[in-house]
């Protein structure tokens, strides 16, 4: 079976380098991690749609769907199995 290749851009962050760096590997997908400045990810997916999946801060794609735009789908994706408060 053929593989589904996905671009995946998200800043090199502790909770996501194992699967950045193909320690961790997705079922089925061939995936080609993008290590990018958070500002630079927003622009080039927002601009561009350069990317099949792309890091969004929560409070960027509630502020799209406010104004109408629903050409991004939010995938629910916990890399932290915690709750911090400081992440709100």
């Amino acid at each position: 079976m053929t593989k589904l290749q996905l671009s995946l851009a998200v800043s090199d962050y502790d909770h996501v380098r194992d699967l950045t760096s193909g320690k961790i590997r997705v079922e089925g997908v061939d995936l080609l991690p993008l290590d990018l400045p958070i500002e630079e990810i927003f622009h080039r997916l927002l601009t561009y749609a350069e990317f099949d999946v792309g890091e969004m801060s929560m409070g960027m794609y509630t502020s799209l769907i406010s104004q109408g735009h629903d050409d991004y789908v939010a995938i629910p994706v916990f890399p932290i199995r915690s709750f911090r408060h400081s992440i709100i």
